[in-house]
């Protein structure tokens, strides 16, 4: 598993519910290559990271466990 802090919304039957800010989120690397439903066109970059960067990412589900977001 792999655990990472983000920021996004919540998107519920096509619509924004509520953003989302500082979420942990854990994941297991193919299970979340295989949940992906598609990309944004809005890379962004981290300056925390040290040039790492990804653009808007969405997934058909995701379940909340412990606090965290587990894809």
């Amino acid at each position: 598993m792999i655990q990472l802090i983000a920021d996004g919304w919540l998107i519920r039957q096509g619509r924004r519910e509520r953003q989302l800010s500082s979420v942990t989120v854990a994941l297991h690397p193919f299970r979340f290559l295989r949940k992906i439903s598609s990309f944004g066109k809005d890379l962004t970059f981290c300056f925390h990271a040290k040039g790492a960067g990804s653009p808007s990412v969405y997934f058909d589900e995701a379940e909340v466990l412990e606090g965290r977001i587990v894809i």
